[in-house]
């Protein structure tokens, strides 16, 4: 947009010296269909929604793109790359070195992954899923509540987002998660608000794959502070975790819409003794281009070496490939690891507002002179 293109150019200057790169003077969408349109370009990269993708390729009206479709008949036949996001599960492992730390630690972490550009990214979590009677859920969810509590809100600054926010709100089970502490108004106790328009974070419990409602909004992908919560009805877990993992993961597959991403957090101890079992799970039994062992999927992002985008075949999340600049060849997923317990971690956890600011403002000088 037009506030962020002048930072761009400062960023790009190397390659737009050398005329690589360009920018369109112009933000608006006459410009950019104008731009898709032209017979000089080759191929069309970005990351968007399936809405926008068809809008492209098929034409703008729903009308329109049905009957290209039958037809077979696109406005549009240069090649497109495109990332479209998902809704990305965060599956948890039950096993012998969860405790009260390691519940409030990853789920600090989660709640970053969420609440980071107010839920506007295309690998942010939305359904945890773990099993019905694991000791520690109730723990985890009220974890997850209190640090979505100490988040200070953002304002929204997609079109639509604010609409399914609001639409959220409304599911039975749906808590809207006040700032610190409520500020009481009459009768009546009202979340506090920072910014003017912000989103509160919403935390959805207890969904269930039998009710129809939420069969629609596992479909869906929020692109606002919300995260949910599925149950999976296991058997001993804890014994027979890799078993659980098989079914929590064919769960996901089947009922969360995409293939972008996944993120499994599983503690040291059961990924050693089942170390061949979960590779084998991890390389052939997961349609996901991202996937994650105890950390966020996001930070693949950062590392152009290795490939970024939906499992191949999967055209719901998009198709092609992007980064991979050791130009590894047919590249199905990009799997990222850590331990259950990592040093890192400190900096990708929900803190104040102070020490957000000298956290990224030196994480972005470092990347720009490491």
């Amino acid at each position: 947009n037009e506030a962020s293109v002048p930072i761009l150019k400062k960023i790009m200057k190397p390659v737009l010296d050398l005329g690589y790169v360009e920018f369109s003077p112009s933000t608006s969408v006459e410009s950019a269909k104008a731009l898709i349109q032209h017979k000089g370009i080759q191929e069309i990269v970005f990351t968007g929604s399936k809405a926008t993708l068809d809008r492209i390729v098929w034409g703008d009206s729903k009308e329109e793109q049905e009957k290209n479709k039958a037809n077979q008949t696109p406005i549009n036949t240069t090649p497109v790359c495109s990332e479209l996001g998902s809704v990305n599960p965060w599956i948890i492992v039950p096993g012998p070195q969860w405790g009260k730390r390691s519940v409030d630690d990853h789920a600090r972490a989660m709640v970053f992954a969420k609440l980071t550009n107010n839920g506007h990214i295309c690998v942010a979590p939305q359904v945890i899923l773990w099993p019905r009677d694991w000791k520690f859920r109730q723990l985890f969810r009220e974890r997850v509540e209190y640090w979505m509590s100490k988040h200070p809100g953002t304002v929204p600054f997609y079109p639509g987002s604010n609409k399914t926010h609001a639409s959220l709100q409304q599911h039975p089970n749906a808590k809207l998660i006040p700032y610190g502490k409520a500020k009481k108004s009459g009768d009546e106790e009202k979340p506090e608000q920072i910014f003017p328009e912000e989103q509160r974070p919403l935390f959805i419990g207890d969904m269930s794959l039998e009710n129809e409602r939420d069969q629609d909004l596992l479909q869906q992908e929020a692109w606002c502070p919300v995260l949910m919560e599925l149950p999976i009805d296991a058997e001993d877990a804890k014994a027979k975790p890799m078993e659980y993992l098989r079914k929590a993961v064919e769960t996901a597959k089947t009922n969360l819409y995409g293939s972008l991403s996944i993120n499994i957090l599983v503690d040291n101890k059961t990924m050693k003794k089942n170390r061949k079992e979960l590779d084998h799970i991890i390389a052939h039994e997961m349609p996901y281009g991202l996937v994650g062992i105890n950390v966020w999927p996001c930070y693949l992002n950062s590392m152009s070496q290795v490939r970024w985008g939906a499992f191949v075949g999967c055209d719901e999340s998009g198709s092609g490939t992007l980064a991979n600049a050791h130009l590894y060849k047919n590249v199905e997923k990009t799997v990222l690891r850590a331990p259950f317990w990592h040093l890192p971690r400190k900096a990708i956890q929900v803190m104040n507002p102070k020490k957000a600011h000298l956290v990224f403002s030196r994480f972005t000088t470092y990347k720009l002179k490491p």
